[in-house]
């Protein structure tokens, strides 16, 4: 498989008309894959169709289910834990709109997070029209090797963590297919841990 599908757009600055909040946006295209660590409740496919089960979130709160537009994180998921991993891929059939930065909801109601003084106020429940889609980039499996986090930092920008809230959205999902990744398997897909970017290449071929 090709990467080049995944090549976003543009940055742009949308808004939301929600007190005026500009939050910055990129768009996913037509046609891009995103990947996704599936387990038995998150994803099941019924009639050829994907039900995707939303989760909410321990760090934001907001409720979404995650994907990754490149594979290198949920194959590494299989080093980190040790266990053979399930990862689905799915194409897009309709531009999906992200919003950047995981905490950039806060800004369409910052007094309700934030208080006179700039500090952050705990435990606030998300409202429906804070919890938006959103990417944040260059998420990295948890390997601690110096060189292999400075090359991942300098990886391609259509490497994201993608959060999707909408239904809509979800809705436009097709599954592709499914594999199975063992931790064998991504020991030798991770060609060089001082190479992000060639072993960028392999985790894509793990799914020819």
């Amino acid at each position: 498989m090709s990467s080049t599908s995944l090549i976003i757009s543009t940055t742009t600055i949308s808004t939301i008309p929600v007190e005026n909040a500009h939050l910055s946006s990129l768009q996913l295209p037509v046609g891009s894959f995103l990947f996704m660590v599936l387990d038995n409740t998150n994803h099941v496919v019924k009639d050829g169709k994907s039900k995707f089960v939303a989760t909410e979130s321990e760090h934001t709160g907001k409720t979404g289910v995650c994907f990754y537009t490149y594979p290198g994180y949920p194959v590494c998921t299989a080093i980190e834990t040790n266990t053979d991993v399930k990862i689905g891929l799915f194409q897009i059939t309709r531009p999906i709109k992200l919003y950047i930065g995981e905490y950039t909801f806060r800004s369409i109601h910052p007094d309700r997070y934030f208080d006179l003084n700039g500090e952050f106020i705990l435990n606030v429940k998300v409202l429906p029209d804070e919890n938006i889609n959103h990417a944040e980039g260059r998420t990295l499996p948890i390997i601690t090797d110096p060189s292999f986090i400075e090359h991942a930092h300098r990886s391609r920008i259509s490497d994201l963590d993608v959060c999707i809230t909408n239904e809509t959205d979800l809705a436009s999902l097709v599954y592709v297919k499914q594999i199975t990744v063992t931790k064998e398997t991504a020991n030798s897909t991770l060609i060089s841990k001082a190479n992000y970017n060639l072993s960028h290449t392999s985790f894509f071929n793990l799914f020819d």
